[in-house]
């Protein structure tokens, strides 16, 4: 299978109007841990819905400020609203940068995959592309380079689909994403797609 395409995580879509009707916007304990805090632009708002329910079809817990913290006010910033985004940062086991055109050029996503790379959390990228290219073809932009990304495609054991976490630096090294949370790098080297 592909990288993620704006087409396949569409095809169960939440969206933004009825998830908030449906209560599924609404705000998180001080002390929830979540697996990964979803860094994106609000732009994406339908998109990070539809982010969200696949990572929770895997049981992976996600992290949205304006699904979690619906208090917060993306037109006022100020230092409040930093302080509550680093402890949610602290809170989470990982990071993910929504790699799309608005998260390019958002203000907000290099703050905080900056801030949690330099805390030695666990970073890596989403990327989400209008047409269907291979994992193999994909090739991170800027900084956001630097991180391994996440595509989902069926194991050779059961062939059920899978999550799997690829090296940006190392071709055909990769893990299963929860192998990769849990443990964290070296990725193993496969010679046939993840083959795990």
């Amino acid at each position: 299978m592909p990288l993620f395409t704006y087409q396949n995580l569409q095809q169960s879509r939440v969206t933004f109007s009825n998830a908030k009707s449906q209560g599924f916007i609404k705000k998180a304990n001080k002390s929830t841990n979540f697996d990964v805090f979803l860094s994106h632009s609000f732009k994406d708002k339908d998109l990070v819905i539809d982010v969200k329910n696949k990572l929770h079809d895997y049981n992976i817990s996600v992290y949205i400020d304006w699904i979690d913290d619906p208090q917060l006010d993306r037109t006022h910033v100020n230092r409040e609203t930093a302080a509550l985004l680093r402890l949610r940062m602290q809170q989470c086991k990982s990071l993910a940068f929504l790699d799309t055109e608005n998260g390019i050029s958002s203000g907000w996503t290099p703050w905080e995959v900056g801030f949690a790379d330099a805390n030695k959390q666990k970073v890596f990228i989403i990327p989400i592309r209008k047409n269907e290219i291979s994992y193999r073809n994909y090739q991170g932009r800027e900084f956001f380079s630097l991180y391994p990304f996440l595509d989902e495609e069926p194991n050779a054991r059961d062939h059920k689909n899978t999550l799997w976490i690829n090296s940006s630096y190392q071709k055909e090294h990769y893990n299963t994403f929860q192998h990769w949370l849990t443990h964290g790098e070296p990725f193993t080297n496969h010679t046939s797609p993840h083959n795990i």
